[in-house]
C-alpha cells in the first residue's frame, strides 16, 4: 500500500453531507480534492475556510485528514484567557466559545459573546448569564431573568403550574399553590398592613376591603348600628366583607 502525504488549504466546507466533507487545495499538487471528515467520535470538529490541512492519500482514491491548524490569530484569547504551563484550552473556530482547565484545577466554560459563564473551583461554583433556567424531569422549574426577576414553579406532566413563588422587578413577592401553604416558626411577625380574604392578591378587588373590627384599644372606630357606640377597629388589618 502506498501512502502520499500532502499539505493543503480548506477552500470549502460541506456540512450537510454525511459524513461532512471539505474541499482542500493541495500546496504540492495544486489541485483540489474532496476529503470526508471521518473523525473519531470523541474528536469531531468542522474547520472553517482558510485552515491548513495535513492529509494522507492511500489506495489511490482514499484521503483522510491527519491534522488541522488555523490562521485564526484574531480569535486567540489574550490576557486572563491565555494559556499557562500545564493548562488545557479548547476553543471553537469561530472564537465564540471555550473550555479551560487552569493550573489550579479551576474549570471555566464561556459561551456566546462572553455574557454567559460557568466557573467551578475550590472556592465554589459561579454561574453568570443574562437568563438562567433550570428544569427537572420531576416538574421543578427555576428561572432567573436578566431584569432580576426570580421564578420558582412546580409543574405537572401537562405543564400546569401547581405551585409558584415569584419575585418581580418591583421587589414584590407572589406565592400561589393549588394545595395548602403552611408556615411554622416559634414566632411569626407581620410588619405592615395585612389584607385578608378572597381577592386580596388582586389590586382591583382589594379596594372593596374594609377595616377589621377588633377589640384593640387603638384603631378606627366603626359605629354599632344598634347602640350607636363606637367599636374599636384596626387600621392595619383589612378584610373582604
Amino acid at each position: 500500500m502506498t501512502f502520499n502525504f500532502d499539505v493543503g488549504t480548506v477552500i470549502a466546507v460541506n456540512s450537510s453531507a454525511n459524513p461532512p466533507s471539505i474541499k482542500v487545495k493541495s500546496m504540492l499538487a495544486g489541485g483540489g480534492v474532496d476529503i470526508p471528515l471521518s473523525a473519531a467520535a470523541w474528536e469531531q470538529t468542522l474547520p472553517v475556510v482558510g485552515y491548513r490541512v495535513f492529509f494522507v492519500q492511500f489506495d489511490t482514491y482514499q484521503f483522510r485528514i491527519l491534522k488541522f491548524w488555523g490562521n485564526d490569530e484574531d480569535f486567540t484569547r489574550k490576557g486572563p484567557f491565555s494559556l499557562n504551563d500545564g493548562e488545557v484550552f479548547i476553543q471553537s473556530p469561530s472564537g465564540l466559545g471555550y473550555f479551560k482547565i487552569d493550573q489550579d484545577g479551576r474549570v471555566q466554560i464561556i459561551g456566546g459573546d462572553m455574557t454567559a459563564s460557568f466557573e467551578h473551583g475550590d472556592d465554589g461554583t459561579i454561574i453568570k448569564s443574562p437568563n438562567i433556567t433550570l428544569i427537572s424531569v420531576g416538574g421543578a422549574f427555576v428561572e432567573l431573568t436578566e431584569s432580576g426577576e426570580i421564578l420558582i414553579e412546580r409543574r405537572d406532566e401537562d405543564g400546569n403550574v401547581n405551585a409558584s413563588l415569584s419575585f418581580n422587578e418591583k421587589n414584590q413577592i407572589m406565592m400561589e399553590s393549588v394545595g395548602d401553604v403552611s408556615i411554622k416558626a416559634p414566632n411569626i411577625y407581620l410588619d405592615g398592613k395585612v389584607w385578608h380574604g378572597p381577592g386580596a392578591t388582586d389590586p382591583t378587588k382589594r379596594m372593596l376591603f374594609a377595616p377589621v373590627v377588633t377589640g384593640a384599644p387603638i384603631g378606627t372606630l366603626p359605629t354599632d348600628l344598634t347602640t350607636g357606640a363606637s367599636i374599636p377597629g384596626s387600621k392595619h388589618v383589612m378584610a373582604a366583607s
